[in-house]
């Protein structure tokens, strides 16, 4: 009897501690955790970042300026920073900044602007008067808007990070003209695609093993100058909730395309990425070696930023191979935009055999929400990559289902 209940203890201590050390493998060392937030909060005091109350709110994201080298970029992307253009329009008030941050937001748009207060009456799109007028402010009056508050910028934060001709950028967008500054954010949270779950959307994996077994191939860096062109003419587009229609931004509206004739910052990061080894691109090429689609991003240090994906719009999908023989493609990819999403599973793929089972793709769009992208909060991206340092994933082979 005795033996009965000691052999009962001894099992059911045995499942303790083979439950607790199963828990302990699958939830993130506290300890550990802390040490990668601190370290991150020191990388920011050492790009003199502007204090985190000062911030942006793009869809829940903190913004921040700061000056950073064109080399430095992707791995500051790869390691959980976000860049965009923060607008700078001169206002008459506070309200009407309210009112126009709020048609902003009724638009969809992704950018917040900054505001500062003058009474001066601006030409139509004479954008060297504003200018002139913003870095002349002696008392600036100088804020954005996050969910209705008013966040004011310094003098001494105007002074030192704003008012500097060499900083301000001006760019056509959609018929405007608009003044600009770069800037950075640590982003609250971070969309991120698994393997496991773009994995289990049935039809982009079956999409990428048929069109594998039609002859199309997946290639990892076989052509960065040429992805370099297809992304610097990408149409974008935007929902219009007045039409409710997508409609074209026009030439000037992708990140990539030029700006009054200059090569705009993404096409310089991304070209600079390429000089250093750090620029990475998934492309998608037919039967008949024509490219169709892909994706690109920066590698540095075990970890991945997904940067853009882009298609050929002139792709036109081939009934015969050069040798006459029919291709039998199934009409939903006949269109290069649907074949683009299997671009970012043979990423997902490649980089799991390596064992990186996510990687950072910036904001959730309604793309993102197709390729099953997920949200995680910036803590736990941080301490997911800091368990990888230096894998080395091979990018030189093409892709084919039974890697």
């Amino acid at each position: 009897m005795k033996f009965s209940v000691f052999k009962k203890l001894l099992s059911f201590t045995f499942l303790f501690l083979s439950y607790s050390l199963y828990a302990s493998s699958t939830q993130p060392d506290h300890h550990n955790f802390e040490r990668c937030l601190k370290i991150f909060d020191q990388k920011l005091k050492d790009y003199n970042f502007l204090p985190k109350e000062h911030g942006i709110g793009v869809r829940g994201h903190v913004g921040l300026f700061f000056t950073v080298k064109l080399e430095d970029v992707p791995r500051l992307k790869t390691e959980g920073l976000m860049n965009w253009e923060s607008w700078i329009s001169p206002i008459k008030s506070f309200e009407e900044a309210l009112e126009d941050d709020k048609m902003k937001e009724d638009f969809n748009r992704m950018v917040k602007r900054i505001y500062y207060i003058s009474k001066k009456n601006f030409e139509e799109n004479k954008i060297e008067e504003i200018i002139e007028d913003f870095v002349s402010q002696e008392k600036p009056d100088i804020f954005w808007i996050d969910n209705g508050q008013k966040i004011q910028i310094t003098q001494e934060e105007y002074e030192s990070q704003l008012r500097h001709k060499g900083l301000l950028k001006t760019k056509e967008f959609m018929g405007e003209k608009l003044l600009f500054i770069d800037s950075w954010a640590i982003p609250k949270n971070k969309g991120v695609i698994r393997f496991e779950a773009i994995a289990s959307s049935k039809s982009i994996v079956k999409d990428a093993k048929k069109l594998y077994e039609l002859g199309f191939k997946f290639k990892f860096n076989h052509n960065l100058e040429q992805s370099a062109l297809y992304l610097k003419n990408q149409n974008r587009t935007f929902f219009n909730k007045e039409t409710q229609q997508r409609e074209s931004l026009g030439e000037s509206g992708g990140r990539y395309a030029d700006n009054n004739g200059k090569e705009s910052p993404s096409m310089q990061i991304y070209k600079k990425a390429i000089e250093l080894g750090q620029a990475v691109t998934v492309e998608i090429y037919d039967p008949n070696g024509v490219f169709v689609a892909g994706n690109n991003g920066f590698y540095v240090n075990g970890r991945f930023y997904g940067d853009s994906v882009y298609y050929n719009q002139d792709w036109e999908a081939p009934e015969y191979l050069l040798d006459g023989q029919k291709l039998d493609i199934p009409s939903r990819l006949k269109k290069s935009p649907n074949i683009r999403k299997t671009a970012e599973y043979v990423l997902a793929h490649r980089l799991n055999k390596f064992g990186i089972d996510m990687y950072d793709i910036g904001m959730i769009t309604n793309y993102g929400n197709d390729v099953k992208a997920q949200v995680i909060p910036i803590d736990q991206y941080i301490y997911e990559i800091s368990e990888r340092n230096d894998v080395e994933v091979d990018f030189s082979t093409d892709w084919s289902p039974i890697d």
